[in-house]
């Protein structure tokens, strides 16, 4: 009787334990890595020319128009403290305009 108890257990905890390995796959599967990775040896400085920095903002309205329209004029000050910084006007990208809609369900 131990015996088939015994195997009952360790079927059910290697189940367990490969299902918190599936588990834990499964949340990190669209996590990103921003590192960057250097093998070797090297010793010369360089300067880059190309730096990305990704931001967002967002409006919830009611209506749709009134949604784009403060999206538009919170571009506008965007646009402009960027260029108050020393940043060119085509030098900064904006993406299309991201449209989620909110449902109560009652």
């Amino acid at each position: 009787m131990l015996k088939n108890n015994l195997s009952s257990i360790l079927i059910s905890l290697s189940i367990v334990i490969g299902l918190g390995i599936l588990a834990n796959a499964y949340v990190k599967r669209g996590n990103s890595n921003d590192t960057i990775s250097v093998t070797g040896m090297g010793d010369e400085d360089f300067t880059s020319d190309l730096i990305v920095w990704r931001a967002s903002f967002s409006k919830k309205e009611f209506e749709l128009k009134e949604a784009y329209a403060s999206l538009n004029a919170d571009r506008v000050k965007i646009k402009k403290y960027l260029k108050d910084k020393g940043i060119k006007d085509d030098e900064v990208v904006f993406q299309a305009i991201d449209i989620r809609k909110d449902f109560s369900y009652e």
